[in-house]
C-alpha cells in the first residue's frame, strides 16, 4: 500500500533548509549579562544579517503571539522549575530562576547545531572584543548554571525552643558579568557599520573591520578562520569558567590556533607574538602552573591562579585578535610556515645577542621591532618592544 506524503509548506523548501538570512523563524538563546534600553524594532534590520539581539520584552511579546507551553513559562515568565517539571531529577526546589536580560536570535536554517554555534560566535565575539579593549575581564553567558554557580548554607539555628532554621546564600561565578551592562540597540547597530563607541567614554565597538568581529560573522570561513573562530569558541568558555578550567581551556585556545600540542612549541609560538603580561606575570608561570595543576594537582608558582587564568585568557583573546590580522591573506598552512620563520628569527636573535654583548643586541631588537611594527601591528599585551 502506497503511503501518502504531507506536502511542503512553503514552496522551494522541500528537502532543504530554511535560508538563514531570509527566514522569518527565529530560535532564542539566552544572552546573560546585556540588556538593551531602547528596544523598538526587534526582529527587524537585524544587526547580523541572519542574526541579531532582542531584549526579554519582545522575546515575551513574540512568545505571546502562539508558542508551546514550555516556551511560555520559560520566556513570559523566567519559571524554568516549572517548564522543566517532572522531567527534571532532584528536587526541584533547589532550582534558582534566572531570566536572561536577553537573548541571542538566529534565523532559522534547519540545522540546530549550527544555530547553536552562530549564537555561541556572537557571545564569544561580545566577550572578546571587550576583553580587547581592556575593558572588565568578565564575560556573557548563556547558560543560568554558568552564572549561578550553586546554593550553599550562610547559617544554620539550632535549639532555644525553635525549630531549627537555615540561611542560604547563593555563590554566584565572578567571571560573568554580574550588573547587566545596559546598551542602546542603535548604538549597537551604529557600533556595527560605523566602528562608533557602543557605550560612551569606552573604546568597546563591534565594527566588522574588527578583525574578530568579521572572523565570526564569516558564513565561509577559510581555513585559518576556522581555526580563528573554534579557537574563540574556547576561549569564550574559558572566560566564563572557574580559574582552574580558565587555565586549561585557554592554554588549549592556544594549541588550536598554533595547530599543536607540543608545549615547547606552542611556547615558542606564543611568545613570537606575547612578549610581556600585565602584574609582572610571564608566558612560563602560565604554561608551568596549567602542567602543576594538571599533572601534579597542585601550583607551586606564587602568583595567584587568580591573577595567572585571567592573564591566560587575556594572551588568548590577544593572539586571536592577532591572527585575524592574518586570516584574510594567509591560508592556515602559510600562517603556521610564518610563526615558524619568526621562531627561528627570535632564536637566531638571541643567539646574536649573545656574541655582540647585551647593548648592541637590544639597539638590534628595537630596529627589528620598528622595521616590523607596520606589517605585524601590535606583538604584546603592553605595546612595548622587546628587551
Amino acid at each position: 500500500m502506497m503511503s501518502s506524503k504531507k506536502k511542503s509548506g512553503s514552496k522551494g523548501q522541500k528537502g532543504r533548509p530554511n535560508n538563514p538570512r531570509t527566514s522569518s523563524t527565529w530560535k532564542l538563546f539566552p544572552l546573560y549579562g546585556l540588556a538593551l534600553d531602547d528596544e523598538k524594532d526587534g526582529f527587524n534590520d537585524p544587526l547580523w544579517g541572519d542574526a541579531t539581539l532582542v531584549s526579554l520584552t519582545v522575546a515575551r511579546e513574540r512568545v505571546a503571539r502562539g508558542a508551546t507551553s514550555d516556551a511560555v513559562l520559560v520566556l513570559t515568565h523566567g519559571r524554568l522549575s516549572e517548564a522543566l517539571g517532572e522531567r527534571t531529577p532532584g528536587n526541584r526546589e533547589t532550582l534558582v530562576e534566572f531570566p536572561p536580560e536577553g537573548y541571542v536570535a538566529v534565523r532559522a536554517r534547519g540545522d540546530e547545531a549550527a544555530e547553536r554555534r552562530r549564537a555561541e560566535k556572537i557571545r564569544a565575539m561580545l566577550t572578546g572584543t571587550r576583553f580587547l579593549r581592556g575593558l572588565r575581564a568578565t564575560a556573557f553567558c548563556g547558560n543560568p548554571r554558568e552564572y549561578a554557580w550553586y546554593l550553599a548554607p550562610k547559617s544554620l539555628t539550632l535549639g532555644g525552643g525553635a525549630p531549627p532554621s537555615a540561611q542560604i546564600q547563593q555563590i554566584v561565578n565572578p567571571n560573568i558579568v554580574q550588573k547587566p551592562v545596559s546598551v542602546s540597540k542603535q548604538a549597537l547597530r551604529n557600533s556595527v557599520r560605523t566602528g562608533a563607541p557602543i557605550i560612551a567614554g569606552e573604546s568597546w565597538d563591534l565594527h566588522y573591520q574588527h578583525g574578530i568581529c568579521r572572523v565570526l560573522n564569516t558564513l565561509t570561513p577559510s581555513s585559518l578562520e576556522k581555526r580563528i573562530i573554534t579557537s574563540a569558541l574556547i576561549a569564550q568558555d574559558a572566560a566564563c569558567s572557574s580559574n582552574f578550567a580558565k587555565l586549561q581551556l585557554a592554554v588549549t585556545s592556544y594549541e588550536i590556533l598554533f595547530n599543536t600540542k607540543n608545549f615547547t612549541d606552542l611556547e615558542k609560538r606564543v611568545s613570537s607574538f606575547v612578549v610581556k603580561l600585565p602584574n609582572g606575570l610571564t608566558l612560563q608561570d602560565i604554561f608551568k602552573s596549567r602542567h602543576d595543576l594538571t599533572h601534579r594537582a597542585r601550583q607551586d608558582n606564587e602568583a595567584s591562579i587568580e591573577a595567572l587564568s585571567t592573564a591566560a585568557v587575556v594572551v588568548a583573546w590577544t593572539l586571536i585578535d592577532i591572527a585575524t590580522a592574518f586570516s584574510e591573506k594567509l591560508t592556515a598552512k602559510q600562517f603556521d610556515e610564518y610563526v615558524d620563520a619568526l621562531v627561528r628569527s627570535r632564536e637566531l636573535d638571541e643567539v646574536i645577542g649573545r656574541v655582540i654583548g647585551e647593548e648592541n643586541y637590544r639597539a638590534h631588537r628595537q630596529l627589528v621591532h620598528e622595521a616590523t611594527k607596520e606589517k605585524r601591528g601590535a606583538l604584546s599585551l603592553n605595546q612595548s618592544p622587546p628587551p
